[in-house]
């Protein structure tokens, strides 16, 4: 607070006037060793008056009187400021007596101010909240050392609030308590919110907990329980339970912490399908958060003993839209669970569902994985078959039907090979699994089933979830699914140079199959290995076919030399039955001939003897141009040609 030099000046100039004045406070300024300036702090103007008061007469009496006006001042902006403020304030002149309040502290308790000056505690505030105060009035009157406490005290519109105080003690010269400053702020929504963080804060460390153990913890079992515990030990629930439901139908395994005996019997009953009224309201809800209070009614409830007098959360545990089961919390009594801490809750279920779900998903990849090693192995082991190159397709299939029905873990895999003309399928070889047993020779047409045909021409490679209503498949329901219970099928087309020589299948009988991509892709390895094998087969027979020819060919190698070696034989006797023919006829064909000559030269032949041996002589001629044709081989040529007679 501050005092305008003027302010003094106008004091005195009223008796000495203006310019006395200012000669007077300008002296005093100086004697105060003060800068002369406009204004002064109370300090200084308290020296510049003490200064002033050194001065007898009206000098003096008027510097008392300025400093009279000044602290009454002070005094009024004190009060002011005082009832002003949300700071309760008041002095105690005895334990239990009040000397003064501001309005805050009186209006806390619905009193005039006034009233409560110089007042008995228990005569204003009543004889609870008068002991209340009481007690600490005591202890710092007792041991005169400030303290600082929080007191419950109720207000005047009979609400509990919770203040802070600070009592300070006043001590005089001997020691003693003079009286006690008391300043008091209400502190009741701030502890509330100190204890809803630390509420809330324990929820986060739960979750936190909890989200620590969907990184580490890969059993969904331990999972559970152990997320169960964490709820109980971080926030300090009564008991939080984990119900499992199973394909949307009954629950098959409860966990939980708190109260052992009462979550084994609640387990046994709502395993069995005796589910609490609760239990089959939060079933019934689409509500993500159902909240029951203490007031419900458990009647006919098995388990109204355990929850009586107890706040009950469940939590609906869901996630990617699958519904897994409820998580239970049950209250400590008397405690409520508000938005926020109902809002973490059900982070927490959230939480958990995926947990659930990425084991789950973790123990299918794991599942896949051992799926896709054994049907890696098969292949293997396939590759490795003597039989599928030995060119016999029958005992190819049968190796390759066998162990693909095992690796894939359907009941019947089979394989069909078009007819030349496309029209039909014959089924080469089928497996049937529980029966370990191999057949053939069915027959499908394409007039019947064109769809499927269809398909099968196109390239198509069919994957089945529900046979009966799948375009491509239904054809068959009548005359082959359903009488054989088949549900679920894959049909591979078999290609050979580009073109689809037939199909092999893969039938699920029981209820329907949803094939993965693993199996999807696995499905068509087998289809290769049975390309092969055909393609051993055709390449067998061929390779027989070409040993048979060159068995033949050889045979007739033979032969031609077995003729070969009979023409020449042949040869050599007719040329030594030429040479004998033409020294045991020729030579005596020739004395004939020379003789007959001889004798047509005599004269003394008759006419008749004459004509005969002419007739020798002819007749030697021809026989010895027959024999000379016959040895130049013209004989043999004209008999060929049938001219020899």
């Amino acid at each position: 607070m501050k005092t305008a030099k003027s302010d003094l000046i106008g004091m005195y100039a009223q008796s000495i006037g203006i310019e006395a004045a200012r000669e007077l406070i300008a002296k005093k300024i100086d004697a105060a060793a003060l800068e002369d300036k406009e204004s002064y702090t109370e300090e200084e103007i308290i020296r510049i008056c003490n200064e002033l008061l050194k001065e007898s007469g009206l000098t003096g009496i008027v510097a008392q009187t300025f400093l009279i006006q000044l602290e009454y001042r002070k005094s009024e902006e004190q009060r002011l400021l005082l009832d002003n403020i949300d700071t309760q304030i008041w002095y105690l002149a005895g334990i239990e007596v009040y000397g003064a309040v501001n309005k805050a502290h009186a209006e806390f308790f619905g009193v005039d101010k006034e009233d409560m000056d110089g007042s008995n505690l228990a005569d204003i505030l009543g004889r609870g909240e008068s002991d209340v105060c009481i007690s600490g009035n005591r202890e710092v009157f007792e041991k005169k050392k400030q303290i600082r406490i929080e007191e419950w005290l109720k207000n005047s519109r009979g609400e509990m609030r919770l203040l802070s105080v600070t009592k300070t003690p006043k001590l005089n010269d001997d020691g003693d308590v003079e009286y006690v400053i008391c300043a008091a702020e209400d502190i009741t929504q701030r502890k509330l919110a100190e204890e809803q963080i630390t509420r809330l804060n324990s929820v986060l460390r739960a979750i936190r907990n909890v989200n620590e153990l969907l990184v580490t913890e890969k059993d969904r079992s331990h999972l559970l329980r152990k997320s169960c515990d964490a709820l109980i030990d971080t926030r300090g629930y009564d008991a939080v339970w984990l119900s499992l439901f199973k394909d949307g139908k009954r629950f098959v395994e409860v966990v939980g912490s708190g109260f052992p005996e009462d979550v084994s019997r609640f387990s046994r009953h709502i395993i069995s399908g005796d589910n609490p009224p609760c239990i089959r309201d939060a079933l019934a809800s689409e509500e993500a958060v159902l909240i029951l209070d203490t007031s419900r009614e458990c009647k006919d409830c098995f388990f109204k003993d355990a929850c009586r007098g107890r706040a009950a959360t469940i939590l609906r545990v869901e996630h990617a839209g699958r519904f897994f089961g409820l998580l239970t919390v049950l209250l400590a009594p008397d405690v409520a669970v508000d938005d926020e801490e109902k809002s973490l809750l059900a982070e927490v279920a959230s939480d958990i569902a995926i947990g659930i779900h990425d084991i789950e998903i973790m123990g299918i990849l794991r599942e896949r994985e051992q799926i896709v090693l054994k049907q890696n192995e098969m292949l293997m082991e396939l590759a490795k078959c003597k039989e599928l190159y030995s060119g016999d397709l029958a005992d190819s299939l049968r190796v390759i039907t066998e162990a693909t029905a095992h690796a894939v873990g359907v009941e019947r895999v089979s394989v069909w090979l078009y007819k030349d003309d496309r029209s039909t399928l014959r089924c080469i070889d089928l497996y049937e699994l529980s029966d370990a047993r191999h057949s053939e020779g069915m027959v499908l047409a394409a007039a019947d089933y064109p769809s499927y045909f269809e398909a099968l021409e196109e390239g198509a490679f069919i994957a089945a979830y529900d046979v009966h209503n799948d375009p491509r498949t239904k054809e068959f329901s009548d005359s082959y699914l359903s009488p054989l219970g088949i549900k679920s099928m894959m049909a591979v087309p078999i290609r050979m140079k580009g073109a689809v020589v037939g199909v092999v299948c893969y039938e699920h009988v029981g209820h329907a199959r949803r094939w993965t991509m693993e199996e999807e892709n696995f499905a068509r390895s087998p289809a290769d290995y049975i390309s092969l094998a055909t393609e051993a087969d055709e390449r067998r027979r061929a390779e027989d076919a070409l040993r048979l020819a060159t068995l033949s060919l050889q045979e007739h190698v033979v032969m031609l030399e077995e003729s070969k070696k009979t023409i020449e034989e042949a040869s050599r006797l007719r040329e030594h039955f030429l040479k004998e023919t033409s020294h045991r006829i020729i030579t005596p064909v020739v004395i004939v001939g020379g003789y007959s000559k001889w004798l047509l030269g005599s004269s003394n032949l008759s006419t008749n003897q004459r004509e005969k041996i002419q007739v020798i002589c002819e007749r030697n001629e021809e026989i010895r141009t027959l024999v000379k044709d016959a040895l130049e081989e013209k004989y043999l040529e004209d008999v060929g040609q049938g001219g020899a007679c």
